[in-house]
């Protein structure tokens, strides 16, 4: 399953990367920057202010990939024993992995989003963009705490 977060994670980037190089001649020169609470394009840019989205991206699959290799620094939520140690580092590892492909792939939506707002092809993100985001990462996190729970 591992195998299978971090080819979704690195599909992500490669989409946004590839998004961005695909396009890059074709949008206007204002592109969105950021995006009010009701998902639409309120503030605009130079093109190149996409870059910052993979960019970030990277950085946070980066940071999050390091993070995973040292699951003896994580804090759970049940005390840790010799016997549930392996299964609660193997939860938290699983996490992170999840995660990093979730937040790559929001950040490949709202890559796409400003390419296609740049376009002059959409408006925004959409009403629902937000409460979904929140929802999944949200549920990801909820579903490891009660893991990590009845392991503890």
């Amino acid at each position: 399953m591992g195998f299978i977060r971090e080819i979704l994670a690195i599909a992500g980037l490669a989409f946004q990367i590839g998004a961005i190089c695909l396009f890059w001649g074709h949008l206007r020169s204002g592109v969105p920057t950021h995006f009010g609470l009701g998902g639409t394009a309120d503030s605009f840019g130079a093109r190149s202010s996409l870059i910052v989205l993979p960019v970030i991206a990277t950085l946070l699959y980066g940071l999050l990939t390091a993070v995973s290799f040292f699951p003896r620094t994580f804090n759970f939520p049940v005390a840790v024993t010799d016997e549930n140690r392996d299964r609660l580092e193997r939860t938290g590892i699983a996490l992170l992995g999840w995660l990093k492909a979730e937040l790559t792939w929001v950040l490949a939506y709202i890559s796409w989003t400003s390419i296609r707002v740049g376009l002059e092809v959409s408006t925004g993100l959409g009403w629902a963009f937000l409460p979904v985001m929140l929802g999944v990462v949200g549920a990801t996190v909820c579903i490891a705490v009660v893991q990590m729970c009845r392991v503890g």
